[in-house]
């Protein structure tokens, strides 16, 4: 269940997190390893996005 490539929408990560009441210990417990995954590639475009803009990039 490789996400490849794939753009993960704020609503798709948000809609996951609700899920778990936004409590990593929850989530970390009983999310499915594809819910991970979605959150994690998140959180990864959302520093690199960052980073472009600090770098002046984007």
């Amino acid at each position: 269940m490789f996400i490849n490539n794939k753009i993960v929408s704020a609503e798709e990560t948000h809609y996951i997190l609700r899920k778990y009441h936004y409590n990593y210990s929850d989530f970390d417990e009983h999310a499915s390893k594809e819910e991970q995954l979605i959150v994690m590639r998140y959180i990864t475009q959302e520093a690199n996005r960052m980073q472009r803009r600090l770098a002046g990039l984007e």
